[in-house]
């Protein structure tokens, strides 16, 4: 086969060698041997990159398997004849490593595969792949060592090849290995706190009620939201790298060098909308930090961040409902716990809808780190309002099926006729933004972590006092159907761990009315939380620790919450959400509480 080398030089140079076969397609008896192209100024001949190409293979009689090899160093020669070109270059290089790391050639079969098939350039990218690259980790970290010189591209280019590294297994010891040595962790560090008071200085749009008063021009708007988006990219490469050091032991310890927990916890302070995604995946990075090692968790807790989650986890609900009822109107629908009209299409409508969104839930629980998961994160108000629209045909296929099976039952007669136009309008269901969803789980599990994990017996419940973490659980109690089963058996499942860490805290949570909303979401006719195993399962466990409290108990065995799992068994809409292990789990929380609390066994 024909193999080919080089490289395109600085200035608009090309040098490249091959080796013929001779009589070879592009080279028709043509003699075998070694050949030579060493071309300059190629930038200054006045035509595109595959038409310099073309020429060059013709007059040289380039074999046709080489030619796009000598296309890539052509178009690199002349991009490296100018500054602009030189960064788009060292870009497309950065953009090619990335990919080539991510493509999922490991391993021995993977280049074996890929080297029968290929050439120099095949082998080289193989061996790159396989052998540890000290001296390209090295220019990486130059790069960042010279962030201020660097065009911001490059260095955030830089840090997602990094992460790549980092996650692959043949390169990690290495990578992790180079950015704890040579005063690396503080530029690490000082990279993440020039980032962190980026974003935070960045302007923040209006939103809900105050982007209607402000009335801003839509080019305002528009800057607005350019400026904000401008220190995003860079903002996003560094928490890619943070989230993949923070799955390994090394990793971790790379970490702890940057003293990420002082750098990150400013960000929490952060509201801007245009922002959301990334505090959801720093935060995401500092719960798997604090669940590498238990100093951490102490660390967080001494540095203030526990007051300053609870903090946001009100204000990330008091944004979301505001962004809700500026999009979609402050009575959108779905947004009360229960609904009026007793059952029928409309019910298995809804129910229908819900289910998907309690799916949607579950695998968001499932790929936290996940690129699905980002994905979700990433999406606009407008993406989660064609969200609803997805919902709402759902509801009418559910509603044009209740009619027609109302039909096929309802016999002859007065009841058949009446069967027909019981077809309601659909009804379409609107949730909060899912970035501020997934932030708002984020934020939970983060709390549940750092207050109540094992170790962390005498700490008090952070945001007791204030009210801070009653007025959290509090709005997302009353507007179930608006933030979901997901978010609403996270806030159920905060609300019983408070209750199992601290139980003489029940009059505080009293005095703000916490019990008394979460019991209010489920003793409506049509249950507020959206049908979902979750949300379902929670229901018995936070009855059982409200009942830890005198005063809880007698308020759990006035209230009917337990009826909402007579509806559950008894409603077609919850059967997707009771598939599986979930209506033998939901028994067994049950059998426990009643054990636990044989005065509920009479209700």
């Amino acid at each position: 086969g024909s193999v080919g080398g080089g490289g395109g030089g600085g200035g608009g140079s090309v040098h490249f060698e091959f080796y013929s076969p001779g009589d070879c397609a592009g080279d028709p008896g043509g003699a075998p041997g070694s050949r030579v192209i060493s071309v300059s100024q190629l930038h200054l001949n006045g035509i595109n990159d595959h038409a310099t190409t073309a020429q060059l293979a013709e007059a040289y009689r380039v074999p046709e398997d080489l030619r796009f090899s000598l296309f890539a160093r052509v178009r690199l020669a002349k991009l490296g004849a100018t500054q602009e070109g030189a960064t788009v270059a060292a870009q497309i290089r950065l953009l090619s490593f990335c990919i080539l790391l991510q493509s999922g050639a490991d391993g021995p079969a993977g280049a074996g595969a890929a080297g029968a098939n290929g050439g120099a350039d095949d082998m080289l990218g193989l061996v790159f792949l396989a052998e540890p690259q000290p001296e390209f980790v090295a220019e990486l970290l130059r790069v960042l060592r010279a962030e201020g010189e660097m065009p911001t591209a490059v260095v955030e280019l830089s840090l997602r090849v990094l992460a790549a590294l980092a996650a692959d297994r043949s390169h990690q010891s290495g990578v992790i290995t180079a950015m704890r040595g040579g005063g690396h962790p503080a530029v690490l560090s000082s990279l993440v706190m020039a980032a962190v008071s980026r974003l935070t200085s960045a302007p923040s749009p209006p939103i809900g009620a105050q982007l209607a008063a402000a009335g801003l021009p839509k080019l305002e708007l528009d800057a607005i939201n350019a400026e904000a988006d401008a220190p995003v990219p860079l903002a996003e490469a560094l928490i890619a790298l943070l989230s993949t050091l923070v799955t390994s032991h090394g990793g971790c310890q790379t970490l702890r060098d940057v003293s990420l927990l002082p750098v990150l916890l400013p960000l929490l302070r952060n509201r801007n909308p245009r922002h959301v995604h990334i505090i959801s995946n720093a935060v995401h990075v500092l719960e798997a930090f604090m669940d590498y090692t238990s100093s951490a968790s102490a660390a967080f807790r001494e540095l203030g961040g526990l007051n300053l989650v609870v903090d946001r986890l009100k204000q990330e609900a008091e944004d979301a409902l505001a962004e809700h009822a500026a999009t979609h109107g402050s009575s959108g629908a779905g947004s009360a716990g229960g609904g009026g009209g007793g059952g029928g299409a409309a019910e298995e409508a809804v129910g229908m809808a819900e289910a998907e969104e309690g799916a949607e839930e579950a695998a968001e629980e499932e790929n936290l780190a996940s690129t699905d998961e980002d994905g979700v994160a990433a999406m606009t108000e407008e993406e989660d309002g064609a969200g609803g629209e997805s919902a709402s045909a759902a509801a009418a296929a559910a509603a044009a099926a209740s009619a027609r099976s109302g039909g096929a039952a309802g016999g002859v007669g007065p009841a058949s006729s009446r069967a027909a136009p019981a077809a309601v309008a659909p009804v379409t269901l609107y949730l909060v933004s899912s970035a501020r969803r997934v932030l708002l789980k984020a934020l939970m599990r983060a709390l549940a972590l750092t207050n109540f994990a094992p170790g962390a017996g005498h700490t008090p419940a952070a945001g007791l006092e204030d009210g801070a973490l009653a007025a959290g659980l509090n709005l997302i109690f009353a507007h179930p159907r608006l933030f979901g089963s997901g978010v609403f058996s996270l806030a159920a499942n905060l609300l019983s761990d408070v209750m199992n860490h601290e139980p003489t805290c029940y009059p505080k949570l009293d005095a703000h009315g916490v019990p008394k909303a979460f019991l209010d979401a489920w003793e409506c006719d049509d249950p507020g939380p959206l049908p979902s195993a979750d949300a379902l399962c929670c229901l018995p466990n936070t009855l059982g620790a409200l009942c830890l409290s005198p005063q809880g108990l007698e308020r759990v065995q006035n209230s009917t919450a337990l009826k909402a799992l007579i509806t559950a068994f008894t409603t077609r809409s919850y059967s997707r959400a009771l598939q599986g292990e979930t209506s033998s789990v939901i028994g067994g929380n049950l059998d426990e509480l009643l054990r636990h609390v044989p005065s509920l066994q009479p209700a």
